[in-house]
């Protein structure tokens, strides 16, 4: 299972930020439909990683909430 993420995920969670910090909101929604285990768990690492604060809640394997 590809634990790396895609040109396109990370295109997508960029544009998700981007967008609810333009909009002035204190988070950003990110779908995680596309995103395998692997992927979802290398993804909260990134944004960790990146000094970003992942609101943890029972439906995170389908959407995660960043505060920005």
């Amino acid at each position: 299972m590809q634990q790396e993420l895609t040109d396109k995920q990370i295109e997508y969670v960029e544009s998700a930020i981007k967008r609810a910090a333009l909009r002035n909101e204190h988070r950003a929604y990110v779908d995680l439909d596309s995103f395998n285990p692997n992927q979802k768990i290398k993804l909260v690492q990134v944004l960790s990683n990146k000094g970003y604060q992942i609101e943890k809640n029972s439906n995170w394997h389908w959407s995660l909430l960043v505060n920005l």
